[in-house]
């Protein structure tokens, strides 16, 4: 039990330095359909770059959206702009 609590513990910390030290650092953009927030990143040399993935711009079609004309994505709050998986 004392092991367990122990890992979590240094788990939690080091997630949190990580994430305290980029809080400050995450753009937010506004556009015409609402505020999207996105991540700052490095690349292989070391270079900071902000980058915004997997943003939506249609609904899904499904239902009676499918084999139709898109429809705009309606983003009136603060959309989070997640990490997408490497190709």
């Amino acid at each position: 039990m004392r092991y367990a609590v122990i890992a979590a513990m240094v788990v939690m910390a080091a997630t949190g330095a990580a994430t305290d030290s980029e809080a400050g650092e995450r753009p937010v953009v506004a556009t015409q359909d609402g505020r999207i927030a996105g991540f700052k990143e490095f690349s292989t040399e070391g270079k900071p770059f902000y980058s915004f993935q997997s943003i939506p711009f249609a609904k899904p079609p499904i239902g009676d959206l499918r084999l139709r004309v898109r429809r705009k994505y309606c983003c009136c709050i603060l959309m989070e702009a997640g990490p997408t998986t490497n190709l």
